[in-house]
């Protein structure tokens, strides 16, 4: 599909919590690379969501249980006809590797939680307009830093969360690798089908349908129904509308 976006819904709170941090580290590693005001502030603000988010849920265990669940998926792959085993010997190495190291930490994160630089910041990051120079003389001395020691610390704090961001990757990979695209129709824009089993969602849209989707749903069934901007804000389309699901 030429010049198409590709939407994610999540169908539980645990793929909820895994796009959220997907998306967090996204941002910490692109704010790196341009290394000005603006992308440091930005760093900042993904990294102390992260934390947040890590403190609220247990996302170690979710992790383990679903990479657990992924090796008995990989097995089953294996017996099936013409499939590569090399390549699977490799999902699979990489998925004993990720679990290996999640269960060596009790918790993750905790070097950033007892940093006494980040400590002494994060807070008024939770302050609407709390980063400005008055509130964060210290954040803005760091920032007047040269630029190779500021990479170096944004690393260093970064490469404290590399055990989340590889796992968080391969159980990405897995999951949507694991479902191709297939075309679909929604009739007079509504789409509706079975939930069971199903985390994750990848709808694929042509820009020139002038739509886009959202989603409703439960452990037993979903819903798509694709929307279209007004003048008055947005409204359901009452056309039909194909796209490319991918449902793992």
């Amino acid at each position: 599909m030429v010049d198409a976006f590709t939407y994610q819904f999540p169908l539980n709170e645990t793929a909820r919590s895994y796009l959220r941090i997907e998306h967090l580290l996204l941002r910490c590693t692109q704010a790196m690379q341009a290394l000005n005001e603006q992308a440091f502030l930005s760093y900042f603000s993904a990294l102390f969501d992260l934390l947040e988010l890590l403190e609220r849920a247990d996302v170690r265990q979710d992790l383990i249980k679903d990479l657990e669940g992924q090796q008995k998926e990989l097995a089953r792959w294996a017996t099936y006809p013409n499939v590569d085993l090399d390549a699977l010997k490799q999902l699979d190495q990489s998925n004993q590797h990720c679990l290996s190291a999640l269960r060596s930490q009790s918790r993750l994160a905790n070097c950033l939680k007892s940093d006494k630089f980040l400590s002494g910041i994060r807070q008024r990051f939770s302050i609407p307009g709390g980063n400005c120079c008055f509130d964060l003389p210290q954040l803005y001395y760091w920032m007047s830093q040269d630029s190779e020691s500021c990479l170096q610390d944004m690393n260093r704090w970064l490469s404290q969360l590399d055990i989340l961001a590889n796992a968080i990757g391969q159980l990405m990979h897995l999951t949507r690798d694991g479902k191709l695209f297939q075309p679909a129709v929604a009739k007079k824009g509504f789409y509706q089908a079975s939930a069971e089993n199903l985390q994750l969602l990848r709808i694929r849209v042509s820009s020139d349908s002038k739509v886009f989707p959202t989603v409703s749903g439960n452990k037993h069934r979903f819903t798509v129904r694709f929307m279209r901007h007004t003048n008055n804000g947005t409204a359901a389309t009452e056309q039909d509308i194909e796209f490319l699901l991918s449902a793992s």
